[in-house]
C-alpha cells in the first residue's frame, strides 16, 4: 500500500487588486501606489475613480500609469442612478479591497451592499468625536479646536451608511498644541496619514486586522 504524503500547499503569492476613489490632489493615492510598485504592499491599484474631472489626483494617475473613470454625480439624473453606475463599474474591476482617500461623495446602498465590508475610509479624526456630515478637511480640526480636545488623531474604519460611522479598524493619536491653528493642526494629522494608511492596509492584507464587524479597534491602536 502507497504512503500519502501531505505535502504543505503553495502560499498565495497573488497581489490583491485595488481600486481607489479620490477627489482631491492624490497625496494618499500616490503613496498606496507607490508602495505597491515597491513591494510594501503586496497588492497593486488596477483603477482610480473620481468624481471630479478637474481633480489634481488625474495627473497623478497618469504618471503612474493607473487607468482612470470619471464618475460625475451632476452628470446622473439621481443619486441612484450614480450609486447603480459606480456598482457597475466596480464590478467590472474585480478589486479585492476599495480604497477612500479623500473622496467626499457618499457611497450609495448598492455599492455598500455588494462590497460589504471591502471598502475602507481614511478620517482625520479620533472618531466617533468630529465625524459625519460636514466633518471633511479643515472644518474637522477647526473643530477639535474649538471643543478644547487635548488629542486628534487619525482614524481607518470600513464605510457604512452613515459618513464616518462604521466599525473602527485602527486609530493613531496626535497630540494637539495650544499654539495649533486649524490649518497647523491639519498640517500635522496629513503629514502622518500617508504611512498611517499604508501600515493599517499591510495589516489589514496580511490577516492581522480582519475586516468584519466585531473588531476590536482597541486592538489596534498606535
Amino acid at each position: 500500500m502507497k504512503k500519502v504524503i501531505n505535502e504543505p500547499k503553495p502560499a498565495n503569492n497573488k497581489k490583491k487588486r485595488l481600486v481607489i476613489l479620490a477627489s482631491g490632489t492624490g497625496t494618499l493615492f500616490l503613496s498606496i501606489v507607490k508602495s505597491c510598485k515597491t513591494g510594501h504592499l503586496k497588492a497593486e491599484v488596477i483603477h482610480l475613480i473620481s468624481d471630479h474631472n478637474q481633480a489634481p489626483v488625474l495627473e497623478k494617475a497618469k504618471k503612474e500609469n493607473i487607468s482612470v473613470k470619471i464618475l460625475n454625480p451632476k452628470k446622473f439624473s439621481s443619486f441612484s442612478d450614480w450609486d447603480k453606475a459606480l456598482c457597475r463599474y466596480l464590478k467590472s474591476q474585480k478589486p479585492d479591497l476599495i480604497l477612500l482617500a479623500g473622496f467626499i461623495k457618499k457611497i450609495g446602498p448598492g455599492v455598500l451592499s455588494f462590497f460589504k465590508n471591502r471598502i475602507l475610509n481614511i478620517h482625520p479624526s479620533l472618531l466617533p468625536r468630529h465625524g459625519g456630515y460636514g466633518m471633511y478637511g479643515v472644518h474637522v480640526h477647526r473643530s477639535v479646536l474649538e471643543v478644547g480636545d487635548k488629542k486628534t488623531g487619525i482614524s481607518i474604519h470600513l464605510v457604512s451608511e452613515e459618513y464616518d460611522a462604521g466599525p473602527i479598524l485602527a486609530q493613531i493619536e496626535i497630540p494637539v498644541s495650544p499654539k495649533d491653528t486649524p490649518e497647523s493642526l491639519q498640517k500635522k494629522v496629513k503629514q502622518i496619514e500617508p504611512t498611517f494608511y499604508i501600515s493599517t492596509l499591510r495589516k489589514i492584507l496580511t490577516g492581522e486586522i480582519p475586516l468584519r464587524k466585531d473588531t476590536n479597534p482597541e486592538e489596534h491602536n498606535i
